[in-house]
């Protein structure tokens, strides 16, 4: 039976959600993972904007040190749960434009920081070997017979772990 997990990126961590469907929709596994480590200022690019001369510097630190600790939380999920497939919340891996662009606007900010998570997440799971799908908001739709199907989840149950499941649904 394949599992799917859904990752929904937030700021310093991600809800994860493996699915499996064999025939009935079943939650293997759902959780919070840590990708901001402690000591880790979790708005990376908000922290770097007064840097100056040192905020390429403080990104690509704080960036490995974000990898780092995802590499870690996805790794221990997709052993725990036997994943397969994976299927991430947004629409895209790329920054939106330079650092110098980023740290002038505030709305990059925020895409930057989406970026960065989303990133993290899909570079752990490909050294798992698995190739996640971005899976944008606008096309989590179609599935919702899945979160039917699955009942009564005990909680949490948020908006971002229905996304999640969503997300897992979409590349089952």
């Amino acid at each position: 039976m394949t599992v799917a997990v859904g990752f929904v990126a937030k700021t310093g961590s991600a809800i994860a959600v493996a699915l499996r469907i064999s025939p009935e929709a079943e939650i293997v596994d759902k959780r919070t993972l840590v990708l901001a480590p402690e000591g880790v200022e979790r708005f990376v690019y908000h922290a770097a904007v007064d840097l100056g001369a040192d905020a390429a510097k403080y990104v690509r630190d704080s960036t490995r040190k974000i990898e780092k600790a995802a590499a870690k939380e996805v790794a221990a999920f997709v052993r725990a749960t036997g994943a397969t497939v994976a299927g991430i919340v947004g629409n895209s891996l790329e920054m939106p434009g330079t650092l110098d662009a980023i740290l002038a606007t505030h709305p990059k900010l925020h895409s930057a920081e989406g970026v960065l998570y989303r990133a993290a997440i899909a570079d752990a799971l490909a050294v798992q070997g698995i190739t996640a799908a971005l899976v944008g908001k606008g096309d989590l739709g179609g599935n919702e017979w899945v979160l039917d199907a699955l009942g009564k989840v005990p909680s949490p149950w948020r908006k971002e772990h229905k996304d999640a499941t969503l997300a897992a649904a979409s590349v089952l």
